[in-house]
């Protein structure tokens, strides 16, 4: 069986271990390994850009999975913090916040009356079972499956609390994006409110077991790794070390088209390859260069990623913040990285839309720490962020009923979370491969 494998970021190489332990014939054609995600190392300080780990980490299992093969488990560096422990910056106050409800301790409930009232009211609510041709925004889906006490408590559920979590994933409007796609909130919302769509062919969750592993990856959150020691490189370099060991043909090249018909790849080098099977793991603009009549091409927005470096860093006590559409800022999201892992020197992350200036001058007015950082990184992240508007769900499914049967696609544009439900997404790829080259 011979797989041929586009992308070669962390959906990539992952994608070429999981086929090769099943004994394929994989070739990964790459540009840069690891993508966007990477780890700089100047003077102590170590900056990992791309994807933040910080927050709950989906593909945690999967990770584990590869590092024990690999045997560098002695590797994984675990947080020593709930990685609940965040704020929400709203009207200039830091309000603390969980990043979901299910994470809540007893005392938090207890003491937070506007969430417990919302439990109660839920408790007994019938749900609207949706439809799959519904495409409704996260704003009217969370408004439609929940009940609230008056407008002030919707108002902080929905345009604070959500809105902010979201955005630090998606960098969008809850009342522009799609609660289909966008299901950060919605699979979880469901799952919790509404099991049996769980079983339900017009329910949000087609693939029951695919969901369970994603829901097992949220619940190991509080006591997995959340990175390597010596960082991305680290892990990147070993899986491209056992790649050539297992002799994985790697080519340093770029496709020019897939065939429509069968699945050949054209490079730009001019040389035709051929496989059984192609797992497309980059993003929907490359896809859409390469196989235009596979897929529109999807609205991405541009990051900048900001690393401030210090050796005397601000008195920070939680893990960071995140801040919320409506309050016009910049900045998306801030991680203290240094509470995370004491081990590692001072570092804060700012990812947002302004310039460098901007994200820096903002977190200096939100948190009242004037000092400037001893060393500055950043790293412009173009189309990094997919907005899954409303429609994009209805695209998802032209896609996924028009692709040609030995075409696989796990690219960032299509998932929540992008790199790390992708990831999910290709060992469940190679796993069907497997089972259908077996029968």
């Amino acid at each position: 069986m011979k797989v041929g494998i586009i992308g070669s970021g962390l959906s990539g190489i992952a994608a070429a271990y999981f086929a090769r332990t099943r004994g394929f014939d994989v070739t990964l054609i790459t540009g840069k390994l690891g993508g966007i995600t990477q780890t700089f190392v100047k003077d102590n300080w170590e900056i990992d850009t791309g994807p933040k780990m910080l927050e709950i980490c989906p593909a945690s299992c999967i990770l584990e999975e590869m590092a024990l093969g690999l045997g560098i488990e002695k590797s994984f560096q675990f947080s020593n913090i709930n990685p609940n422990d965040r704020s929400i910056y709203y009207n200039g106050k830091m309000i603390p916040a969980q990043i979901l409800p299910d994470y809540m301790t007893i005392s938090d409930l207890l003491s937070n009356s506007l969430l417990i009232k919302n439990f109660l009211a839920n408790l007994f609510k019938v749900k609207k079972v949706p439809k799959s041709v519904d495409d409704e925004s996260i704003y009217d889906f969370i408004k439609k499956n929940d009940a609230f006490w008056d407008g002030e408590d919707e108002d902080w559920l929905i345009n604070v609390y959500a809105d902010a979590n979201l955005r630090a994933l998606f960098g969008g409007d809850i009342k522009k994006l799609s609660a289909r796609s966008c299901n950060a909130y919605s699979k979880d919302f469901n799952l919790k409110y509404n099991k049996r769509l769980a079983i339900s062919p017009d329910g949000y969750f087609p693939d029951f077991e695919k969901v369970l592993v994603y829901h097992y990856g949220l619940t190991e959150c509080r006591k997995t790794f959340l990175r390597f020691k010596g960082g991305w490189n680290f892990f990147i370099n070993s899986v491209l070390d056992w790649l050539k060991k297992e002799n994985v043909k790697i080519i340093d090249d770029y496709v020019k088209s897939i065939d429509g018909v069968k699945p050949q790849l054209t490079l730009k080098s001019g040389n035709l390859l051929n496989f059984n099977n192609i797992i497309s793991t980059v993003n929907s603009k490359v896809l859409n260069s390469i196989f235009p009549e596979m897929i529109s091409n999807i609205e991405h927005k541009s990051w900048n990623s900001v690393t401030l470096c210090y050796n005397d860093p601000p008195p920070m006590k939680n893990l960071g913040y995140i801040i919320p559409t409506n309050q016009g800022s910049k900045i998306c999201s801030v991680t203290y990285t240094y509470n995370v892992f004491p081990d590692l020197a001072p570092t804060i992350s700012i990812v947002g839309e302004g310039s460098t200036d901007e994200l820096i001058s903002e977190f200096k007015k939100h948190t009242n720490f004037e000092k400037n950082p001893d060393y500055i990184h950043e790293i412009f992240m173009e189309d990094a962020i997919p907005q899954f508007h409303i429609g994009h769900y209805i695209q998802q499914l032209n896609m996924e009923s028009n692709r040609p049967p030995w075409l696989y696609i796990a690219g960032h544009s299509f998932y929540h979370q992008g790199v790390f439900i992708g990831m999910i997404k290709v060992k469940h790829m190679i796993d069907e491969i497997y089972e259908l080259s077996s029968k």
